[in-house]
């Protein structure tokens, strides 16, 4: 928690050696989302872990508490809210500056990752590339659906290995 930044007390982050891998995501007023997005990015399988910062933007549905129950995670609480390109940056330059992260993911946090996410984007270069708002039809790329599952209707029963993603898809 950065307390500087935030109203909720916590664990001061001097003089940490923390991980390399690190993750933000935002969370306003929707804790089962952001619960699942959570799991699956502390689950990653890249070597060293991710460390994940959860920066409460002015939540007013307890998840203060449910992060001060959650030690492996880092979180800001913002009071009052604020835009959420502030959120990225004051995130981002809090991973970047105070824990020198070598590679930082911004999410949603109603995204839920592969357990190979990260492992795989580091490994394709580090040379992450994300859209927002595009209107170009040309600028997002769909993957054909896993033969492990019907990921629409939620009938999963996932492999323990994945296959490599395909970077022409």
């Amino acid at each position: 928690i950065l307390p500087a930044c935030g109203d909720v007390p916590g664990r001061v982050v001097s003089g940490h050696e923390g991980p390399v891998n690190w993750i933000v995501t935002i969370h306003y007023n929707n804790p089962h989302l952001t619960r699942q997005a959570v799991d699956s990015f502390l689950a990653q399988d890249i070597d060293g872990g991710v460390g994940v910062l959860v920066i409460d933007n002015g939540s007013r549905d307890g998840t203060d508490r449910w992060l001060g129950s959650r030690p492996e995670l880092y979180s800001m609480s913002l009071r009052p809210s604020r835009s959420v390109s502030s959120c990225w940056n004051l995130g981002v330059r809090w991973v970047l500056g105070e824990q020198g992260a070598g590679y930082v993911l911004v999410f949603n946090n109603d995204v839920v990752l592969r357990p190979d996410t990260y492992r795989y984007l580091v490994d394709d270069g580090g040379l992450f590339v994300t859209a927002v708002g595009s209107h170009d039809p040309e600028s997002v790329k769909s993957l054909p659906v896993p033969e492990w599952g019907d990921v629409k209707r939620g009938e999963q029963n996932p492999p323990t290995v994945y296959p490599k993603p395909d970077p022409a898809a």
